[in-house]
């Protein structure tokens, strides 16, 4: 591929997700307005991408991926939480305190941009492989996690495969309660949408992935 036909294909992935962070679902977004605002044709951004699925969902997954990895700099409020939170990354406080604030700050980015991460999580529930981004979150958790519970109940509480499946039950939790807001909303009253509310739910996750009672008076 030659250095121009790169940059239209950048610029065409630019749009989608600029598009898609500006928008509450894929549906919304048409390919004729991605490609205005990367200023090609249509025929240019379907000569590149095929479908507009195709384009959407290979935007989605490179920008949450940078997310991520912490690659982005462009990346709106809590993705840089939501980065180190899948780098494992724990700041100078108590492990548990770390995991729900981290965690916090990566619901934050989740409900600020529904768009992006209802297909970002869709993909890799249909298409799902050990190197997606649901896999590479759930390895940073599995980080913290080793730090969080040797410190909690001991170096030797658990094996490897117990803390792997705690990991990825911190992360199909918060998929869940995100994928089916509106539904949790109707039958519990807890709204994924509401920040007080959803902090709470995400202190719960982590207090159970941790196998630990709710910390009395812990700093918020």
């Amino acid at each position: 591929m030659t250095p121009g036909a790169e940059d239209v294909r950048q610029r065409i992935l630019h749009s989608a997700v600029e598009l898609l962070r500006e928008a509450r679902d894929a549906e919304s977004v048409s390919i004729r307005a991605i490609a205005e605002r990367a200023g090609v044709s249509v025929g240019m951004a379907n000569y590149h991408f095929g479908t507009k699925d195709n384009l959407i969902e290979l935007a989605v997954q490179t920008y949450i991926g940078s997310v991520i990895r912490g690659q982005d700099p462009d990346a709106p409020a809590g993705a840089e939480a939501a980065g180190a939170e899948a780098a494992g990354a724990l700041p100078e406080e108590p492990p548990r305190q770390a995991m729900k604030r981290r965690l916090r700050a990566a619901a934050r980015f989740v409900a600020a941009h529904p768009g992006i991460s209802r297909v970002s999580i869709l993909r890799d529930i249909r298409q799902g492989h050990p190197g997606d981004n649901s896999s590479d979150i759930a390895e940073g958790v599995y980080r913290q996690l080793q730090i969080a519970r040797s410190e909690a109940v001991g170096a030797d509480a658990s094996d490897e495969s117990e803390l792997r499946v705690r990991s990825l039950m911190q992360v199909a939790a918060v998929q869940h309660l995100f994928m089916r807001a509106a539904v949790i909303r109707e039958t519990t009253g807890l709204d994924f949408y509401d920040e007080e509310q959803r902090d709470r739910m995400m202190d719960i996750i982590v207090d159970t992935v941790l196998g630990l009672p709710p910390a009395s008076g812990e700093e918020k």
